[in-house]
């Protein structure tokens, strides 16, 4: 029998899953009330469940509660495809998938998680005004270690007043914040998203320091309480957990204090270069391996994953300083392929040199993302990257986002 389930009823668990295709990771906290039930804390939410140990091997965990994604996707309708050929085309549908079950298996550092979600569409049906709801079950293995709750606090987090920090506020983005002295916080940067709102870190108005582990208080009166769980490469990476009225959700990510460098006079040939990321907030320590490089004319660009493509792909950008962080941008040329995002360097040169001149500009910035030094160790670089995108032409970004990212210099 595997050790971990000899775990008695009041036993706390975390779960730390590493998702490979999204190469992201996330938390999920289990609470063992009794012998038969308890209680589980999600990305999305939190449940009951049942559960029964079986085969002396697996944990099975059946969820009596409603944690639940609802959103919107373009998707057909398989049986009325087979019905009407003329009714077989994708449609906008509203979607709600619930997590159903939770089985765990394997070895504490070998953890293998088997997720059930019942996936849920509403199909129009055009002919009656009416609703199809068509529902199928999808499951998902993946990957992941197991810690127990209590020793969280055996890596307290240590910060003071005056520290200026980056720290996930969900599992998406970050927020750049101050720590005042009289413990109230000071929210320097934060994440925007027009179209889908998620939790804003404006919302954070204090903080505090218990049993090594940091909280922050919100003015509506929720809390996001942090537990360190390792250090990697010098980034703090963290477990958050949000609590407010309506709901309870863990949070996967990181923490760095600012070191403040200045690099206001800093120079294009100091910084210029090829720099290699190893790690961004929740893939800590999870085989990110990237090339970002800003060559000393202003231009260059990155590389990055696709799908499930073993080789990177690459993009252009152009880039300059400005305050001493880097600033890089991508481009679209509107009335060139559709608008399409500009990967080649010399069809970017070409794009930014007539483009950008013209009364009416057709080469519009499409993301902009700016690099702010914020810890420096001989050629390794922490970073605190803000992502813009925005509409063509438009010069208000429609979306925003933090992240701390990990580079060592080539």
């Amino acid at each position: 029998m595997n050790t971990w389930l000899r775990y008695p009823e009041g036993t706390k668990l975390v779960l730390r899953i590493f998702q490979v295709t999204g190469r992201s990771s996330y938390h999920i906290k289990v609470d063992l009330q009794d012998e038969t039930s308890g209680q589980v804390v999600t990305r999305y939410g939190q449940s009951n469940f049942t559960y029964a140990k079986t085969d002396g091997e697996k944990l099975s965990l059946t969820m009596t509660g409603d944690i639940s994604i609802e959103s919107y996707k373009y998707k057909i309708n398989k049986r009325a495809c087979n019905q009407s050929p003329s009714d077989c085309y994708y449609q906008k549908v509203k979607q709600k998938t619930t997590l159903q079950a939770l089985t765990l298996s394997g070895q504490k550092e070998d953890l293998v998680v088997k997720e059930t979600w019942k996936e849920c569409v509403a199909f129009p049906d055009n002919s009656s005004n009416a609703t199809e709801i068509v529902c199928e079950i999808q499951q998902e293995q993946i990957k992941g270690s197991l810690l127990m709750e209590s020793s969280l606090s055996a890596k307290p987090i240590t910060v003071q007043p005056g520290n200026k920090l980056v720290i996930s506020t969900t599992n998406s983005s970050s927020a750049y914040i101050q720590l005042n002295g009289d413990y109230t916080v000071t929210v320097l940067s934060f994440e925007v998203n027009k179209n889908q709102p998620t939790f804003n870190s404006r919302k954070i108005k204090s903080w505090n320091l218990q049993g090594g582990k940091l909280i922050l208080s919100t003015d509506d009166g929720g809390k996001l309480t942090y537990s360190k769980t390792q250090e990697y490469d010098g980034v703090s990476r963290v477990m958050g957990e949000y609590v407010s009225a309506e709901t309870k959700k863990t949070i996967a990510g990181a923490m760095k204090v600012d070191k403040e460098i200045d690099l206001s006079s800093a120079t294009i040939a100091e910084m210029s270069g090829f720099y290699k990321a190893v790690a961004v907030d929740t893939l800590s320590g999870y085989g990110y391996n990237v090339g970002y490089a800003f060559n000393s004319d202003g231009f260059g660009g990155f590389e990055y994953h696709s799908g499930y493509s073993v080789d990177p792909q690459k993009t252009a950008w152009a880039w300059e300083l400005v305050g001493g962080e880097i600033v890089a941008k991508q481009y679209i040329n509107q009335p060139v392929n559709n608008g399409g995002l500009i990967k080649d360097e010399e069809k970017l040169k070409n794009c930014i040199a007539g483009g950008l001149q013209a009364a009416a500009p057709t080469c519009a910035v499409f993301t902009e993302r700016s690099y702010k030094v914020i810890a420096q160790d001989g050629n390794r670089y922490t970073m605190l990257r803000t992502l813009k995108a925005y509409n063509p032409g438009k010069r208000v970004p429609k979306s925003q986002s933090l992240s701390i990212w990990v580079f060592y210099k080539q």
